[in-house]
């Protein structure tokens, strides 16, 4: 191999460490630094749309609390509604699948919905806070491998007003 390198011109020898240094440069570029850059602008993308979420359950955060504080300047409806119809049927009207629905002995349900977005959640918690009164004790909201979806768990306690 050596014998081959001495043999050739200054011209030649030039243009071989020429083109092995652009095939090092290009070999670099598209194993390194390309997949760099794709990481970081998808990176980016995951975090604007993250962002995004996050203000829409801020908000709908604010407005429940909102809600639940005009809730309790409203006057006390004397017939008391079933907890566990109150909140199925709220569901159902608002698109909610119910997954699974546990009531306890001491009063409180239990209820489960495995795919249902941030805004149908907080929309229907909304909804459920207006007509009936009935606001959860207990939420336990877990993000699922599809964007967008969660699963929750969500604990109400009592009979409504």
């Amino acid at each position: 191999m050596q014998a081959y390198w001495q043999d050739l011109t200054k011209r030649e020898k030039i243009l071989i460490s020429s083109a092995a240094s652009l095939l090092f440069l290009t070999v670099v570029y598209f194993i390194i630094v390309q997949p760099l850059l794709a990481y970081h602008a998808e990176s980016e993308r995951a975090y604007n749309r993250a962002l995004e979420q996050f203000k829409a359950v801020r908000s709908y955060a604010s407005q429940l609390q909102a809600n639940a504080n005009d809730l309790a300047d409203a006057p006390v409806d004397p017939q008391p509604v079933n907890l566990r119809v109150a909140v199925s049927s709220s569901a159902r009207s608002s698109g909610v699948e119910i997954s699974r629905l546990q009531p306890s002995e001491d009063g409180t349900l239990t209820i489960w919905a495995e795919k249902i977005q941030s805004a149908q959640l907080f929309l229907w918690l909304d909804e459920l806070s207006k007509t009936h009164s009935i606001g959860p004790q207990n939420i336990l909201i877990q993000k699922t491998s599809v964007s967008g979806i969660l699963r929750v768990q969500l604990q109400f306690s009592g009979a409504s007003r």
